[in-house]
């Protein structure tokens, strides 16, 4: 249960105001600080926007999964977010982004990394994972649905 140690109810946003990519890293990233105030801003946004310069981090089913690694980073972690208007993203599926994983992780640790994207990876593989997600009404059902990975 990699996730649950990621994300918090503190890292969840049940209802992202962000219309772009720019703004959704912005606000995202914000939450993961005011919740770790150890993580740099600044190196937390630059290693997002380099990662996505190289390819897009929107994959299928709305969802898009922002990540980074930062050398100065204690333990890996991340924010959730919902939008319900949907967020142009430039998706590989050429869909609007509504559900919204973003991570941090420490350049020292890539097994953990691998491991939190392999566990994200079996919960989307659930047909049911986002008709779930989209009816969760709190950051707590929310991270009770991400520790249902069997």
């Amino acid at each position: 249960m990699v996730l649950q140690q990621i994300f918090s109810e503190n890292t969840i946003i049940m209802d992202l105001q962000s219309e772009s990519k720019d703004e959704l890293f912005h606000e995202m990233v914000q939450k993961i600080v005011d919740a770790n105030p150890a993580v740099d801003r600044k190196a937390a946004l630059d290693a997002l926007f380099s990662r996505e310069e190289k390819m897009t981090t929107g994959i299928v089913y709305q969802v898009a999964v922002p990540h980074g690694v930062l050398d100065n980073l204690d333990k890996a972690c991340g924010a959730f977010g919902i939008s319900k208007k949907g967020i142009e993203y430039g998706s590989i599926d050429g869909n609007d982004v509504h559900y919204v994983f973003m991570f941090l992780f420490s350049a020292d640790d890539n097994s953990g990394h691998l491991k939190a994207l392999k566990e994200l990876s079996l919960l989307l593989q659930k047909p049911e994972f986002i008709g779930k997600l989209s009816g969760a009404s709190s950051p707590k059902e929310v991270l009770s649905l991400l520790s249902d990975i069997d």
